[in-house]
């Protein structure tokens, strides 16, 4: 049995981010590995993003996405008005509801998923009308990840974040970092 605490937690996530960086069939393990987790859950988070994003279809029409964290790019998939039958290097995508949907991982297990670090997207300044945190804060650097994702959303944007409070020591304290970067929290 391996126990990990708060203290150890951050040397484990270095690891995950260096074999993450340095292995093409971890890739694959990664993402399958999280499908499984999530798939004995009660609730699952993409479906509830979706639905809240259903609900409040006209704020949507015409928006930017920026999911952060994307995995597979569920939400992407799901907005998607047509999956193609091949992809090409920098095709461009249309998507239902949306102006555009951005997805970002440190994976990029789909083409419609841009690998790139959530601390630094490359994403102009304003960007993004939506921005989604999705079970994507388990980084050491999650208070990067919230500073580039209050940095490139729109101001009146809505920055969703869905996570597990269990693997939040002091939620607190996580509250006041999301406000900190001029964030409204609602419930």
């Amino acid at each position: 049995t391996i126990t990990f605490t708060q203290q150890t937690l951050p040397q484990l996530c270095l690891i995950l981010d260096q074999i993450l960086n340095n292995s093409k069939k971890f890739d694959n393990q990664y993402h399958t590995g999280f499908r499984n987790q999530v798939d004995v859950w009660p609730i699952k988070p993409i479906p509830v993003i979706i639905k809240f994003l259903l609900k409040n279809k006209k704020f949507c029409e015409g928006k930017v996405l920026v999911d952060l964290g994307c995995g597979d790019a569920a939400l992407a998939q799901k907005f998607l008005k047509k999956v193609p039958q091949e992809t090409t290097e920098n095709q461009k995508f249309e998507f239902k509801l949306f102006k555009n949907i951005i997805s970002i991982d440190l994976v990029a297990s789909q083409p419609y998923v841009t690998k790139g670090d959530m601390a630094n997207t490359g994403l102009e300044s304003s960007a993004a009308d939506f921005c989604i945190f999705s079970l994507s804060l388990m980084g050491v650097n999650y208070k990067d990840f919230l500073k580039e994702g209050a940095r490139i959303l729109k101001i009146g944007g809505v920055m969703v974040i869905l996570e597990i409070t269990s693997r939040m020591p002091d939620t607190t304290s996580f509250s006041r970092v999301v406000e900190n970067y001029g964030m409204n929290l609602a419930q």
